[in-house]
């Protein structure tokens, strides 16, 4: 019988010092065999694959691959092995299809540079084959790193959930290539935060409080999270396999992620798959009584946000805007395509953006105290930082010129509504990539901004902390707050007032300056 190509032996990680420690996880005995596809779901998702890819050491048992330990790997073994992670460093002077050969070579992949580009064109990053890597978006080092998988057969792949993020259709091109390396003997191990990652897996372990819950055949991840959180019966949860969860209440349909399970009579039912296009197909999910809507009708709501000509095409058939996005009081505009993260970071820059006309707050020149009625959100998170997480909250909210009452209010507040109050005291680098996320949103809103440019909020997150994400955004726009935010598929769109397509390279933002250097 052969050795499993993975193998967790009583292992156990542990975040912080002395008699401050927590074990995220501990005594985990967990074998990944040739073929397998495994999704990890939980609190310490990421934490367990770094261990898996011997990033970190285990501060108890072992971890094995091939049936070396993955801190001494030889290096016919560590050829086989792919971790992609979020924020991994790429060459920032090489060109794209450079460092995806790099990457190939070191992995024993193609060295043609003919499968190079076809790698490329699978994630739709072709057209950027010779653009250095530091001028690539977030988005667009997130396909370069997932292009590696067809330019190489490896034995292991390491996935993190931030990585798996993605549109719709590289998603559905990602699904059939794990499936199609799986059945060649490739094993996989995905990080876990959306159903559609979880019913691709044959699979699932949940990860609660440092123990290993192996739901095999999980069709839902939405219910082993609600099973876990407690407020099942909150919600009505479908039987079938393939099923959604929507609310419970009466004559009202809220959506928590792709598809329905149960409909009004007037609703007509949406496809298995649906795609950004549909998400303003249905004009029912739609609330005309919502506070930003009743603006718009009597024409009270103050134009925030205004791009003219950018090629944006709207997703939303009954659009009247054909020349460009706006957003107005109280509204929640989505934004797709590449180049949408540029577009904000351009925004916030006061970059010049070309071919496009930006009216900001009524204005086309915005000076430095109309800026300051901005709120964006970084793609990234801050650098590791040694501090606690209420610390740096409590300095941004100083720059911001906030007084420390008010400070310490608002923090309280939206700490609770986000559920992130029990990671304000920890120190930056031990918390969770979700944490940190919900941190920079609520620093983002610190200062109550009239204009929120937000940089994919939800990426990242598990079903229930989007939800709470949505919930809070909707919250933030019936006080008065236009909202812009960056979406990759359908679950991000359809609460939104409208959404943007972003069609044409040229609307794209120059570089920033140190980059063209």
């Amino acid at each position: 019988m052969n050795k499993p190509v993975l193998e967790f032996r009583q292992v156990g990680a542990r975040e912080g010092k002395r008699r401050h420690a927590r074990w995220p996880l501990r005594k985990l005995d967990v074998e990944v065999a040739d073929g397998a596809v495994l999704g990890v779901a939980g609190v310490g998702k990421s934490l367990w694959l770094e261990l898996a890819c011997g990033w970190r050491a285990p501060d108890e048992g072992q971890v094995l691959i091939a049936g070396h330990s993955s801190l001494r790997l030889p290096s016919a073994v560590a050829a086989g092995v792919i971790w992609l992670g979020e924020g991994q460093p790429v060459w920032p002077r090489l060109k794209a299809i450079e460092a995806l050969g790099i990457q190939a070579d070191l992995h024993a992949g193609s060295t043609n540079k003919s499968d190079w580009q076809a790698a490329l064109e699978q994630v739709d990053l072709a057209a950027r084959a010779g653009t250095p890597c530091h001028r690539l978006t977030p988005g667009e080092k997130t396909r370069l790193q997932l292009a590696l998988l067809w330019a190489c057969a490896p034995r292991l792949v390491l996935i993190d959930a931030a990585v798996l993020d993605v549109d719709d259709a590289l998603a559905t091109a990602l699904a059939q290539r794990i499936e199609t390396l799986a059945q060649a003997g490739t094993a996989f191990v995905l990080g876990v935060t959306q159903p559609r990652w979880a019913e691709s897996c044959e699979r699932v372990l949940w990860l609660p409080e440092g123990r290993v819950t192996d739901t095999a055949q999980a069709s839902s991840l939405q219910a082993m999270t609600l099973a876990v959180s407690g407020v099942e019966p909150a919600l009505t949860l479908a039987k079938s396999a393939n099923a959604r969860i929507v609310s419970g209440e009466p004559g009202a349909v809220r959506l928590v992620s792709t598809g329905f399970t149960a409909w009004p009579d007037d609703v007509k039912p949406a496809p298995q798959t649906p795609t950004l296009g549909d998400a303003f197909a249905w004009q029912a999910l739609k609330n005309a009584s919502s506070p930003s809507a009743t603006a718009r009708q009597s024409g009270t709501a103050e134009p925030l946000l205004r791009l003219t000509r950018p090629g944006l095409r709207p997703l939303d058939a009954d659009a009247a805007e054909r020349d460009g996005l706006h957003c107005a009081q109280g509204e929640i505009v989505a934004l797709t395509g590449a180049g949408a993260s540029g577009l904000l970071a351009a925004l916030v820059e006061g970059r010049r953006l070309e071919g496009t006309q930006v009216e900001l707050f009524g204005r086309k020149r915005a000076d430095f105290a109309l800026r300051r009625r901005l709120g964006y959100l970084p793609p990234q998170p801050p650098a590791q930082m040694d501090y606690p997480a209420q610390a740096w909250l409590g300095w941004r909210a100083g720059v911001l010129g906030l007084s420390s009452k008010q400070a310490k209010a608002r923090i309280s507040e939206w700490s609770a509504r986000l559920g992130v109050q029990a990671a304000l005291p920890r120190p930056w680098a031990e918390l969770r990539f979700a944490e940190k996320r919900l941190l920079q949103l609520l620093a983002a809103w610190l200062h109550q901004p009239a204009l929120l440019l937000l940089d994919r909020p939800f990426a990242g997150l598990d079903p229930l902390a989007a939800e709470t994400v949505r919930s809070v955004l909707l919250a933030w726009a019936a006080q008065g707050a236009g909202i812009v935010h960056v979406a990759a598929h359908y679950d991000e769109v359809w609460f939104a007032d409208r959404a943007y397509q972003l069609e044409r390279p040229a609307t794209m933002p120059h570089a920033p300056r140190q980059a063209q250097a």
